[in-house]
């Protein structure tokens, strides 16, 4: 059952409570997907060189709230509800049986679920323990691989976050065997809001506040990871987060897999500013689907993209 309760335009929403016939009730946090918002931060709060990610810990911290008559938690920070059930912790299907099963679900009373897109499924991973997701809410969960439902309709890879270490994995759909974990979701899909400034080779990011230097700089400076903070952090940027870093990349396009605004794009893999507790930076190769990898060794020479907030 749905009414506005607080006469804010949204219509809030009434949850059976198991066994004595009384109700609770919710305020409706979904949002559309078109929303200004700050991605969420990306978990991590040490800090292992100036300048990166546990140092400025950019973004919101996730807001959960989980409904436990109805096994679902919600984000209020991101506007998404998850299912969180036995399911998510025991069943695995193949690709096209995720697809389906989600589409199908019947939970809490809402039939609108599917199977989530990579970027909302990556941000749930806690990228500083680089391992599962936060239990307090979600109480039925495994450190192990996750469907998303992106796939790249050229090669027939779909794309899937590995709970085990915070990554982005892919793999051919029709593989017989290759079934995974499954944790369908509600809310908005995030859209792109990116425009191209040719004056200054700017790249703006009007929903998430950000600014993207596309400048031939971006495309041709490379580092290893030190000299990769350093590098942003003296031309007055800094390096980007993992999150805000794939916030770019396109997971339909295979190489090189940026958002169609930007025109400096190298096929390579590009550094972010942050570290796991093993002391593994997260790197995205743009040369492949934009696969999220740990990088053991800091001195590897990558890529630079630098990003600043939008005032």
């Amino acid at each position: 059952y749905c009414a506005d309760l607080d006469n804010d335009g949204d219509l809030d929403f009434a949850v059976a409570l198991p066994g004595n016939h009384e109700y609770a009730w919710y305020e409706n946090t979904l949002l559309t997907g078109n929303e200004v918002r700050l991605l969420p931060k990306t978990g991590q709060k040490s800090s292992y060189a100036v300048a990166d990610d546990g140092e400025y810990q950019k973004g919101v911290a996730h807001n959960f709230r989980r409904i436990g008559a109805i096994d679902i938690v919600i984000d209020e920070s991101t506007g998404m509800m998850w299912q969180d059930d036995n399911d998510t912790q025991d069943k695995t299907l193949t690709w096209p049986e995720a697809m389906n099963y989600c589409e199908n679900l019947q939970l809490g009373g809402f039939h609108d679920w599917r199977l989530p897109e990579i970027k909302p499924l990556y941000y749930l991973a806690d990228k500083e323990s680089a391992t599962t997701l936060d239990t307090t809410y979600f109480q039925h969960t495994a450190n192990t691989d996750y469907w998303s439902s992106d796939i790249n309709r050229t090669t027939l890879f779909t794309l899937y976050v590995d709970f085990g270490a915070a990554t982005i994995q892919k793999i051919k759909f029709f593989a017989a065997s290759a079934k995974k974990n499954i944790r369908c979701v509600r809310g908005g899909k995030e859209t792109f809001h990116l425009a191209r400034d040719n004056t200054n080779d700017t790249v703006t990011d009007t929903r998430h506040r950000l600014v993207w230097d596309d400048s031939v700089d971006a495309n041709i400076t490379t580092a290893d990871w030190q000299g990769a903070l350093d590098h942003c952090e003296n031309a007055g940027w800094r390096l980007p987060n993992i999150h805000e870093l794939y916030s770019i990349v396109d997971p339909a396009k295979l190489s090189p897999a940026f958002e169609s605004s930007f025109v400096y794009t190298a096929n390579k893999k590009y550094w972010s500013s942050t570290t796991d507790n093993q002391g593994r930076r997260y790197v995205i190769d743009f040369d492949d689907t934009g696969l999220v990898e740990n990088e053991n060794d800091s001195t590897q020479v990558y890529n630079v993209r630098c990003v600043k907030d939008l005032p």
